[in-house]
């Protein structure tokens, strides 16, 4: 009896023993197949770090090509700016002799004006003087 009592405690030991492996075994293949999971999700999360540092590369070049294009724009907008600031002193001085020869241009048109009404009244009374002459040497 010993003997079978030793079997059989031997055989639960045996089977207590392969059902420890086996759990062992899938707990081992389950944390192999997490390992391969966790594996690739690394690769993925790798590739799109890779990636996100491409784009941010980008956009810092691009930040740097929009910075020295506003820069740019800047300065030609002084330019402009400058440049209009000299056009609006010409044209200034433009208007102010403009105004200058229209005042000019009034004063001698009447100047002209006050002569001719002047010339006017003496041809008028050279002429009276003239008819007056006229008509006492035909009168008898």
């Amino acid at each position: 009896m010993d003997l079978e009592n030793d079997k059989q405690r031997l055989e639960e030991k045996i089977k207590k023993a392969e059902f420890e492996s086996n759990q062992i075994r899938t707990k081992c293949e389950d944390e192999q197949a997490l390992i391969a999971q966790l594996s690739k999700k690394i690769k993925e999360l790798l590739a799109r770090i890779e990636e996100l540092e491409e784009e941010l590369e980008a956009e810092r070049a691009a930040k740097a090509k929009s910075e020295k294009a506003r820069m740019e724009i800047s300065r030609e907008l002084e330019e402009f700016a400058e440049r209009l600031d000299v056009a609006t002193n010409a044209t200034t001085s433009q208007i102010e002799k403009s105004k200058k020869r229209d005042a000019e241009l009034a004063k001698l048109a009447r100047d002209m004006e006050e002569l001719t009404l002047a010339q006017e009244s003496q041809i008028v009374s050279l002429r009276n003087g003239v008819l007056v002459s006229n008509e006492a040497f035909w009168r008898p």
